[in-house]
């Protein structure tokens, strides 16, 4: 067969595939509950348990459904299963007349989200709130939790509408890991005028956000993309209606195919489970270990490192991490300190020597890409080099087969603009990717990778926008894939 030749990185002419925006329509199932077997009446199992109930309320399970009738003020409580702080729950109701269905959580802070006649109520520990809605005895009631708050969403017609997002600092409780491990979540129905509940589910999971950012490919040492049966795994930050989480998804890179494959927390000896995003995770062949760099926003917007010898890409995975020492004032940017403001760094293993490189601000608070080298991946590293001319940012190392690069997000006042840098060369003219149309915003990253479909290449770039998904600031992300002519 003849061998084709492979264009250089900075000669690819890239054409838009498509664009995904993935609003909160995958899933990583946490438990679900099942109303085909009459466990009230089943004396041989009870798989959510009675934990309260007021006045004579009835209940009955069969055929997928769970029917609660109920009089005025009666009310019926039971366990459905763990809470996690990140969870999602939707319950979906087939009718919903003169009363309330809501979950409730136990074991720490008091929370309880209900939802009846027109409007939705959120009990926290800082107060009660009430928020007007339209009528909806037939739909979908979804609650989504994050670091210190929770949002709520209401599907009557197939779409879901964001009825609000309530700030609770006292939330926060849930992510210690000594309340977590005893922390639950309970389903209320409340009698308001008396009336009846026909549930047919109630499940929790973990979310893909309503938008996502930071994409990268997962990696070895050496930048080789990883691909397991076909598939491409990235890690990804899970945007909420505020704050965000880190995912794991997968792509089969000849389609628009995404997958939620896990999800990835971090602990730093504090007893408290935090969301921090934007990791570089690579695979040490050399060590045998999984090697993670992330940056915490938790702690002052700095960054951290793990290593690992599970792998941490599929389920829920809470990796013990490290804070880097911090800069005291005066120290040169230049230092490798943690300074305030570090975030999105990314790390390779070329031609015997580690790089590493960290999104900094310099001294008058735009944002660079410093650059800095080490003979191995857990310390030593020394300055190299900083990225010159205007702000950068969301930086990956592409390997390439003639050479690795450094492709980077640059002049944050224009849309889709980005620099191609040769890796030891960050002071030569860069080159900007040739693209057919723009991705829609700056803040997209240079994920891009060579792949092969069938007994062709092709490269692909994955990457995003900042279209504004909420009123949040920092609120990213339609994806959009690019790629290459096959040779």
């Amino acid at each position: 067969m003849t061998e084709r030749n492979i264009p250089r990185l900075t000669e690819v002419k890239w054409s838009r595939r498509c664009s995904v925006n993935l609003y909160r329509n995958l899933k990583l199932p946490l438990w679900q509950t099942s109303f085909f077997k009459d466990w009230i009446n089943d004396a041989n199992g009870d798989p959510y348990p009675l934990m309260g109930s007021g006045g004579e309320a009835s209940e009955s399970v069969g055929e997928g459904r769970y029917t609660v009738r109920t009089g005025v003020g009666e009310t019926v409580c039971r366990l459905l299963g763990s809470h996690f702080p990140f969870a999602t729950y939707e319950l979906e109701f087939s009718r919903l007349e003169g009363c309330s269905v809501g979950i409730r959580l136990s074991g720490g802070a008091p929370c309880e989200i209900e939802f009846g006649g027109d409007r939705v109520r959120v009990f926290t520990e800082e107060g009660e709130q009430s928020f007007l809605t339209e009528r909806c005895e037939a739909g979908t009631l979804a609650v989504s939790f994050r670091t210190d708050g929770v949002s709520v969403y209401l599907n009557r017609d197939g779409f879901d509408k964001r009825v609000c997002d309530v700030d609770a600092p006292s939330l926060s409780e849930y992510r210690k890991e000594s309340v977590l491990h005893g922390a639950k979540t309970l389903l209320t129905v409340r009698g308001e005028d008396g009336g009846v509940c026909v549930l047919r589910r109630i499940e929790s999971f973990i979310s893909s956000g309503i938008s996502q950012a930071d994409l990268r490919p997962v990696k070895y040492e050496d930048g080789e993309v990883m691909v397991e049966s076909g598939r491409v795994l990235f890690t990804a930050t899970a945007r909420c209606e505020k704050l965000s989480y880190q995912i794991v998804l997968s792509l089969n890179p000849t389609l628009c195919d995404f997958r939620l494959e896990g999800a990835m927390f971090y602990s730093y000896g504090d007893g408290v489970i935090h969301g921090d995003v934007a990791p570089s995770l690579i695979y040490d062949r050399c060590a045998g270990i999984w090697r993670i760099r992330v940056w915490s926003r938790a702690h002052g917007h700095i960054l951290a490192y793990a290593d690992s010898f599970a792998d941490p890409r599929y389920g829920i995975n809470i990796i013990d991490a490290e804070l880097m020492d911090k800069a005291q004032e005066g120290a040169e940017r230049t230092e490798f300190l943690a300074f305030e403001g570090d975030e999105d760094p990314e790390m390779i293993l070329a031609d015997g020597v580690w790089h590493l490189a960290i999104c900094r601000l310099d001294e008058n608070r735009k944002y660079h890409y410093f650059h800095y080298t080490s003979d191995r991946p857990d310390g030593g590293f020394r300055f190299a080099d900083m990225i010159p001319g205007l702000e950068k940012t969301g930086g990956s190392f592409v390997k390439a087969p003639e050479g690795v690069y450094f492709v980077c997000g640059s002049d944050f006042d224009k849309r889709s603009v980005y620099d191609i840098y040769p890796l030891n060369d960050f002071s030569a003219a860069p080159k900007a990717p040739q693209t057919d149309y723009p991705d829609g915003g700056f803040r997209g990253w240079g994920s891009m990778f060579l792949y092969s479909t069938g007994s062709r290449k092709r490269y692909l770039w994955v990457t995003f926008d900042r279209h504004g998904g909420s009123s949040f600031r920092w609120s990213y992300g339609n994806i959009y894939i690019f790629e290459s002519e096959s040779f």
